[in-house]
């Protein structure tokens, strides 16, 4: 908070795509600066068992649920 006064801002993202995600890091800081506190709410479900599921939609899982927390 400064001065008292919190802010809040919000974007949105694809982060299952590197580059979405770089590119909107890249707009926060011209925007807003250094980061205190980001709260990333993605995931995705399938509903399918895993041997049901096409090959596409088992990397998309993949990237959203775990790679993405590291870009």
């Amino acid at each position: 908070a400064v001065g008292g006064v919190e802010e809040v801002y919000t974007y949105v993202v694809d982060v299952g795509k590197r580059e979405s995600v770089y590119s909107t890091a890249e707009k926060v800081r011209r925007e807003v600066g250094e980061v205190d506190l980001l709260i990333n709410n993605a995931g995705v479900v399938s509903g399918h068992h895993l041997l049901e599921c096409p090959d596409e939609l088992i990397e998309r899982t993949m990237v959203v649920n775990c790679h993405a927390h590291f870009w």
